[in-house]
């Protein structure tokens, strides 16, 4: 549960909520957006053993061709 603290010590420490605000952050919040769901795509692999539900809802955020920028 390591990856699942430091995810969301992540998320809010550059609290994306924020800015998506500022049109001058849209990299940035583009980068952060992309890193948090990686994270969550890699602990629904590493839950999958325990909490087999969650793996379905992966395909929602697979990325099927990488994102210019």
């Amino acid at each position: 549960m390591t990856l699942a603290d430091y995810a969301n010590q992540f998320v809010d420490n550059l609290k994306p909520w924020e800015l998506s605000k500022d049109p001058k952050e849209s990299k940035k919040l583009q980068h952060v957006c992309s890193v948090a769901i990686n994270l969550f795509r890699l602990l629904t692999i590493y839950l999958k053993p325990v909490l087999p539900g969650l793996r379905p809802m992966q395909k929602h955020f697979s990325v099927s061709q990488p994102c210019a920028g």
